[in-house]
């Protein structure tokens, strides 16, 4: 009896078959590791960008201070740059909002162009304190839609401009 010698035999073929598919799973596996570590390196680029601008903004304001003014409604801070007295709270769409003393104006801190990946900044607790010459707060970057996880935060220290300020 002669043997065919053309070709392959089942085991060869299921053999091939099943290398194959152990190496494309191996590919698919990577592809989606490299996927999701860029996606995190993205985000926490994206908020230390949002971070240091709102740090900019926040301590040109806060350096620009020459009152300081309490009332039952809150505590406002007269800022030379913006050239009238102005309160910081957090919003749950826009981060950080800049409200004027009568309330007629709200603005984003940061704009919505510099904001990405879902990302806000807030102000933690909303709390700025002012003691032996400076203005502390923590500023926070969150994921919009969890805000209970912090990607970046910083403390500021900052010392205003003037000399003494009023209260």
């Amino acid at each position: 009896m002669r043997r065919n010698q053309n070709g392959f035999t089942l085991s060869e073929t299921l053999t091939t078959v099943l290398l194959i598919g152990i190496i494309f799973s191996a590919i698919a596996g990577g592809t989606v590791a490299v996927k999701d570590a860029y996606e995190q390196i993205t985000v926490k680029s994206e908020a230390q960008t949002l971070l240091s601008t709102a740090v900019t903004d926040l301590s040109a304001d806060l350096h620009s201070v020459t009152q300081i003014l309490t009332t039952d409604s809150g505590t406002y801070y007269y800022c030379t740059t913006r050239s009238t007295a102005v309160y910081y709270s957090n919003d749950s769409d826009l981060g950080i909002l800049v409200n004027n003393s009568d309330a007629s104006q709200s603005v984003a801190l940061v704009t919505e162009k510099t904001s990405s990946s879902g990302l806000i900044t807030r102000i933690k607790d909303e709390s700025i304190t002012y003691a032996n010459g400076v203005f502390t707060l923590e500023v926070e970057v969150v994921k919009q839609k969890s805000p209970d996880k912090v990607v970046e935060s910083t403390e500021l220290v900052i010392r205003p401009y003037a000399d003494q300020l009023g209260s």
